[in-house]
């Protein structure tokens, strides 16, 4: 689907259009964060790379969870290859996606100004 046609088709409440957009906003926001991340053609996940951070996946989704209150799950739930990585649903609002974006944003400007 074209960009503008996922649009239109949001705007509809067309519940594929709305998780397109979702998507997009998320695995775009992160890349222009300077987090590489990888993303499910099959599910409503994102699977951002944190190894930046020096942290491991459940220090980091702590953080999210309790100083940002952006609920992630640790990488490492699905097998060794997945520390250093977060998985993140859009399976929520375009607003929701919208303000996790933003608190994610925050923790990784925080942390980089350490």
């Amino acid at each position: 689907m074209h960009l503008l046609e996922d649009i239109r088709a949001y705007k509809k409440n067309d519940p594929a259009a709305r998780s397109a957009i979702e998507v997009m906003l998320l695995y775009n926001g992160l890349q222009e964060l300077g987090i590489p991340c990888s993303r499910s053609q099959a599910a409503f996940y994102l699977f951002p790379d944190i190894s930046e951070f020096g942290m491991d996946s459940f220090a980091f989704a702590e953080l999210l969870l309790e100083q940002y209150g952006v609920a992630t799950v640790p990488g490492v739930e699905f097998g060794r290859n997945g520390e250093n990585h977060l998985r993140i649903s859009y399976a929520t609002s375009y607003e929701d996606c919208q303000e996790g974006l933003r608190r994610i944003g925050q923790c990784v400007r925080d942390l980089r100004s350490k």
